[in-house]
């Protein structure tokens, strides 16, 4: 659980004391962005629900959608957004 007051931010965790609050913190925010990749995912995917009843077709159906994630999250803007705005395009 996680609360926000008066400027300071507090997680609740059942790991022992002996675990360094820095670490705690830098695992809540990486749990945050698998969160925030998974929610993207499924959002421009359309992956919410599968369409298959059939667990080797749902498991099949997964993977394709996943592969495709990956390529779409491992591919670089296009050039164009990187050129200066000053230089013509051609």
């Amino acid at each position: 659980m996680t609360v926000q007051a008066t400027g300071y931010l507090m997680l609740v965790t059942s790991l022992p004391a002996e675990v360094p609050a820095a670490d705690v913190l830098e695992a809540y925010r990486l749990r945050w962005q698998v969160e925030l990749a998974f929610k993207r995912i499924k959002s421009l995917l359309g992956i919410g629900r599968l369409p298959v009843r059939s667990e080797a077709l749902a498991r099949s159906w997964l993977f394709a959608h996943l592969i495709m994630a990956l390529l779409i999250e491992g591919t670089p803007p296009p050039r164009a957004a990187y050129r200066d705005r000053s230089e013509p395009a051609f």
